[in-house]
């Protein structure tokens, strides 16, 4: 039995950072497991972002810990071709907190300027973020060669992936956030672990609320029921595809496999079996876990 984990929250606020901040955001950025990630950038290229019309730093501070995580952006002038996530990284890996910053930016960003595009670039073997961003509704683009440039290890190729805020459908306040749950945890999630991260901090919710919510969801297919789990993932397309489930992490990835669906539809055909739904999911260990047992 996989172990579903739920994500972790914070009461933090996301603002806008200043010159006191700078010590903490060179500390993500100089963090040994940030080396290959980040970049290495100076502290007259934050501040002078900081205080610029067409470029933003933002922080997320918690109540007794101080700048948890960090996010710049830039482009965000009219005449700029699109705002892109420049950097992007958090005091503590796994803790949600980058997650949490990302999606609260995102979700201002689709509010403010729906017609758009949010891009980012990332380390095309960096398959761990990639697989974050995607579950975040961006969509891979374009592929530079040896663009990638690391602190402590060659050149990689980069991956450009892009969300198109025009394209997010009108979501109700409870479908928008069971979807943001869904997105800030690494794992499927039940209904009602759901439930329990909407009642936290006086929510009102019920069961049938959550319901409806992943109803309308999986109607709009940013949302897919696994079944072998009774929980639910973030799409990034409403495709249909293999559900690929690793029993080590509890990570799941939707795989796109149009030829293979293609021609199950036609032997069903033949057979005159009408399909209701299509459901293919397969139990086994992530490339990252694999990799790390070798």
């Amino acid at each position: 039995m996989v172990h579903v984990a739920a994500p972790k929250f914070s009461e933090g606020r996301v603002r806008k950072a200043h010159r006191g901040d700078l010590a903490a955001i060179q500390s993500i950025l100089n963090a040994p497991g940030n080396l290959d990630k980040l970049a290495d950038h100076a502290e007259s290229a934050l501040l002078a972002a900081m205080t610029s019309d067409d470029q933003a730093v933002m922080v997320l501070d918690l109540p007794d810990a101080g700048v948890a995580a960090f996010l710049w952006i830039t482009g965000q002038s009219s005449s700029a071709p699109g705002p892109k996530i420049e950097e992007f990284g958090d005091v503590q890996p796994g803790s949600g907190h980058g997650a949490e910053l990302l999606d609260r930016v995102v979700q201002d960003h689709m509010a403010r300027h729906p017609t758009r595009p949010l891009w980012l670039a990332v380390a095309a073997d960096n398959t761990r973020a990639i697989a974050f961003y995607e579950r975040r509704g961006f969509r891979q683009t374009e592929l530079r060669p040896a663009a990638w440039h690391r602190r402590s290890s060659p050149v990689a190729d980069a991956l450009v992936m892009q969300m198109e805020a025009a394209a997010a459908p009108q979501l109700t306040p409870n479908e928008a956030k069971v979807l943001s749950l869904l997105r800030m945890s690494n794992t499927p999630m039940t209904a009602y672990q759901l439930l329990d991260r909407m009642q936290q901090g006086g929510g009102v919710a019920a069961p049938p609320t959550v319901y409806r919510a992943l109803k309308g969801l999986e109607d709009t297919g940013l949302v897919r029921r696994i079944e072998t789990l009774r929980a639910w993932v973030p799409l990034t397309s409403p495709a249909p595809g293999v559900v690929a489930i690793c029993d080590d992490c509890g990570s799941v990835r939707n795989l796109a496999t149009p030829d293979l669906f293609d021609s199950l539809h036609l032997r069903l055909a033949a057979e005159g079996f009408a399909e209701a739904r299509r459901t293919i999911e397969v139990r086994g260990r992530c490339g990252d876990c694999a990799a790390s047992k070798a």
